[in-house]
C-alpha cells in the first residue's frame, strides 16, 4: 500500500505540479487540498476519507496559517508528521517551528532530494507510531 501524503498549498500550480509529480515518481499517493481550516476540522473530528501518513503544508496560507495548523493538529495529538515549507523563514524560525510541533522545516527553494530523504524519514516514523 502507498503511503498518503497530504499536500496543503496554495494555488502555486508549478509547485503543485512539481512536488506531486516527484513524490508520485517514488511511489506516493499524492493528495493536494488547499483549504488548512477544512482540514483540521476534519482530522479531529475524524471525518477524512483517507489516512494521512504525512502531511506537507506551506506556511503562509489563508484561512489558517501552516504554524497554527501544527500547533492544533499536535495538541490532539495526531498520528502523522507535519512538514512545513516557506519562502518566508529564517532557519531560527524553522527550528522554533520545529520546537513547536513540526517534524521538519523545509525552506525554499527546495531541495528535492532533501525533500525526498524527509519524506521518507517522516513514513517511516509515522508507520511506528501508528503499528
Amino acid at each position: 500500500m502507498k503511503p498518503n501524503i497530504i499536500l496543503l498549498l496554495r494555488t502555486n500550480n508549478w509547485l503543485i505540479k512539481t512536488l506531486k509529480d516527484l513524490l508520485e515518481a517514488e511511489g506516493y499517493n499524492v493528495i493536494i487540498l488547499e483549504d488548512s481550516l477544512a482540514l483540521y476540522f476534519a482530522v479531529i473530528n475524524k471525518k477524512l476519507d483517507i489516512d494521512i501518513d504525512v502531511l506537507i503544508t506551506e506556511l503562509m496560507l489563508t484561512k489558517m496559517d501552516g504554524a497554527e495548523l501544527t500547533k492544533r493538529l499536535t495538541a490532539h495529538p495526531v498520528s502523522f508528521p507535519i512538514l512545513i515549507t516557506s519562502f518566508h523563514t529564517t532557519e531560527e524560525q524553522g527550528k522554533e517551528l520545529e520546537e513547536q510541533g513540526a517534524f521538519r522545516y523545509i525552506h525554499y527553494p527546495i531541495d528535492y532530494n532533501q525533500l525526498l530523504d524527509t519524506v521518507l524519514e517522516a513514513t517511516a516514523y509515522s508507520l511506528d507510531v501508528k503499528y
